[in-house]
């Protein structure tokens, strides 16, 4: 007799699909879910804290703008009632609009240029270099019309012409 043939594809040696371990899949997605849950939860958590960071900060800049004698109407942004309550007592708002204000006098009076500026104290200082026969005086009346003073020192006569300082003072 013969023997049948070896079918090793069959019973203990058979192919089998790999099936996750059981609960595999459901253990999965629960951590899923609860990983969503806590970043959702961290995120609302995040921008509550910040909220009352940002109501801190407004109450804070609000109280010191009434110690200073600045109205800032209830439920509004304190930022914009300061600089206009700045621009009105004439604080000048600062290094850009004083420096924007030197540079168009500068542009309009021929023979005159910026050697150097500082920003001290709420004044833009600047050394000039000007041809001989310029002065100073020639961007008094661009920086006043920007609402500006300029106070001039005394002319230095140098190698190349003419250099002194001003003050661009709100």
């Amino acid at each position: 007799s013969e023997m049948p043939p070896l079918d090793l594809l069959q019973g203990e040696f058979a192919i089998r699909k790999r099936a996750a371990a059981p609960g595999m899949t459901h253990r999965a997605a629960v951590y899923a879910a609860l990983t969503a849950l806590f970043l959702l939860a961290a995120g609302i958590i995040d921008g509550f804290r910040h909220d009352q960071g940002a109501e801190a900060l407004a109450a804070t800049v609000t109280a010191r703008a009434e110690a200073a004698g600045i109205a800032i109407p209830a439920d509004s942004d304190p930022l914009p009632a300061l600089r206009l309550a700045a621009a009105e007592r004439g604080a000048g708002g600062g290094f850009s609009p004083s420096a924007q204000a030197l540079f168009a006098a500068v542009r309009s009076a021929p023979g005159i240029s910026i050697a150097s500026m500082e920003w001290t104290g709420g004044r833009l200082l600047a050394d000039l270099s000007m041809q001989a026969g310029t002065g100073a005086e020639a961007l008094r009346p661009s920086i006043e019309a920007a609402g500006y003073r300029l106070i001039s020192g005394a002319a230095e006569t140098t190698a190349n012409g003419l250099r002194t300082s001003i003050e661009v003072v709100p």
